[in-house]
């Protein structure tokens, strides 16, 4: 069989364009996390189960809310560089534990449930009205706590509600230059 080396070129060309092309075409459904995390081993679901979470404590109301100002990668990143082990092994299992708490009192997944099905959920894991486990109450309890911590240290909030002005900020001198006597 003659080969001619142009239609061999085309399909190794084929081949490897095919080669390249097939892994982003496979539906999987595990979804892989969006930012790239060093200590912290999180899924794609449980990135989105974090970032409604997240929105679920500060929402858009007026003003941006907390998953606009991109504070669900502020708290992965910091449970990712300022956690111990032990307490990412507790924060990815008390995200677990919120779906599930979720799936057993509302049947849905939490990013299913609709906005005061959310706050209700959540105010019962706060003020332990539910019992829930203990990775799933240290859980809440860091979210909400880096939640508030980066909203408020966002650039949207330190320039338009606290008016932050970088240091030195101004100087109002108190001493007039002229009614000065030589020395």
């Amino acid at each position: 069989m003659d080969m001619n080396r142009r239609v061999l070129l085309k399909q190794l060309m084929l081949a490897s364009a095919g080669a390249v092309l097939l892994p982003g075409c496979v539906l999987d459904s595990k979804k892989v996390a969006a930012i790239p995390l060093h200590n912290l081993k999180i899924s794609g679901n449980q990135e989105d189960l974090l970032a409604a979470i997240v929105d679920a404590i500060i929402p858009k109301t007026d003003t941006p809310g907390a998953k606009e100002l991109g504070i669900p990668k502020f708290v992965l990143v910091m449970v990712d560089d300022c956690s111990s082990k032990e307490d990412q092994i507790t924060f990815v299992a008390g995200l677990d534990g919120i779906e599930s708490f979720s799936k057993e009192k509302l049947g849905k997944s939490f990013i299913d449930c609709e906005p005061n099905e959310k706050e209700e959920l959540l105010l019962s894991i706060e003020t332990k009205k539910e019992v829930v486990s203990p990775e799933v109450e240290k859980t809440f309890s860091s979210i909400k706590g880096l939640t508030i911590w980066g909203y408020t240290g966002s650039e949207y909030v330190m320039t338009n509600f606290y008016k932050f002005e970088f240091v030195p900020g101004r100087f109002h001198g108190c001493v007039s230059v002229t009614n000065q006597s030589p020395a």
